[in-house]
């Protein structure tokens, strides 16, 4: 489910990357995906150590795709 997630980021980011040329907009990028790799990372590790709240995964799981929902929007827009 994480791999999904990155693979569709990284495509995202990799198509916005060759689109835009300002630098700005490059370091912008830039920090989007390492804000999505960091999550996904943590939320993996989350995964590894086994949380007995089900409740607890799930909100980091609303709140990843909530993160990537935000930014996926300001960059469509």
């Amino acid at each position: 489910m994480a791999t999904r997630l990155f693979i569709l980021f990284k495509r995202i980011i990799l198509l916005k990357y060759i689109k835009v040329k300002e630098n700005y907009s490059i370091n912008i990028i830039n920090y989007l995906a390492l804000i999505i790799l960091l999550s996904l990372k943590a939320s993996i590790y989350l995964k590894k150590i086994k949380i007995t709240s089900t409740i607890a995964f799930k909100k980091i799981v609303k709140i990843l795709y909530l993160i990537g929902g935000i930014f996926f929007i300001i960059y469509k827009a």
